[in-house]
């Protein structure tokens, strides 16, 4: 069963999340304050923490700080659930650290939505660290290197192979994830954003996916990726079959998608480990580089 740790001081909300929560087979953690917050989020270490940001003494801005300046709780994903809503505290929340925003008043099916989402990002990154920690030796050896592949599946795998090459690691494996997986999604099955988006909400999306990938238009589309070691910068090149998108608006966080369960994983990945990245055309054809000259 995983665990949810809330963080706020309003004993109305925390009720309404625990009944929600709950319902939904969650075991949850609670915290009144942010100072309780943070040492409930070391002691229990929690899969997803959900935190207030207008809180007496320590705000919830300075607690998601604290949290991911804190390498044993680092990777937990935090979500706001908050009335400070505007588009300026949107963006300062997802400059601290913050997953995703939440705006109260709420429902129930957005929370849901929402807490599956980061719940699945967190299983990811811990399904990455193991997979790195088992790989990292061997891949280093590569040069030159294509990959071929169809699924959400393959995709995190070659995901997790490909960071393990990097530097850093965790850091591009993030972003790595987002835009391989934004091809098989978004490209090879032609999934749009506010398709995603409903999807997400209604927590259909893995089966859409399955529907999708049986459907002779979209059932032999590859996604194709070509690694390269260069003397100082390591190159990954990745092509769908779709149709492309306006790749333009995602490449930055826009507060205006702040309440959007989906319409992050670009700008997470531009704003992580990756060096550079650049679209081609229309969009099914991106270049993201990692630099070398930093590394021992």
């Amino acid at each position: 069963m995983e665990t949810i740790l809330l963080v706020d001081d309003d004993q109305d909300n925390l009720t309404l999340l625990q009944t929600i929560l709950r319902k939904a087979g969650y075991e949850i953690v609670v915290a009144q304050d942010g100072a309780s917050g943070i040492e409930q989020a070391k002691q229990s270490d929690p899969d997803l923490i959900l935190l207030d940001v207008m809180m007496p003494q320590l705000d919830g801005f300075e607690v998601c700080r604290r949290l991911k300046a804190a390498p044993e709780i680092a990777s937990i994903p935090v979500v706001f659930v908050t009335g400070k809503d505007d588009e300026a505290a949107v963006a300062e929340g997802m400059a601290v650290g913050a997953f995703h925003y939440v705006p109260k008043p709420f429902h129930s099916e957005t929370i849901l939505a929402t807490v599956d989402y980061a719940l699945e990002y967190g299983r990811l990154r811990r399904r990455y660290h193991d997979e790195l920690k088992r790989t990292q030796d061997t891949i280093q050896l590569i040069d030159h290197c294509q990959f071929r592949f169809r699924s959400i599946a393959q995709a995190e795998g070659v995901a997790a192979l490909l960071a393990s090459v990097c530097p850093d690691p965790m850091g591009v494996l993030n972003g790595l994830s987002e835009l391989l997986i934004n091809a098989v999604e978004h490209g090879n099955l032609g999934i749009t954003y506010d398709e995603k988006k409903q999807l997400l909400i209604s927590r259909g999306l893995a089966d859409e996916i399955a529907r999708r990938m049986t459907l002779p238009e979209y059932s032999k589309r590859d996604v194709v990726v070509t690694f390269a070691r260069e003397p100082d910068l390591l190159r990954i090149e990745i092509m769908d079959e779709g149709e492309g998108f306006a790749w333009e608006r995602y490449l930055q966080f826009e507060p205006s998608r702040g309440f959007d369960p989906n319409g992050r994983g670009i700008a997470m990945a531009a704003a992580g480990g990756l060096t550079r990245i650049a679209y081609q055309g229309r969009g099914n054809h991106v270049i993201a580089e990692v630099s070398l000259s930093a590394a021992p």
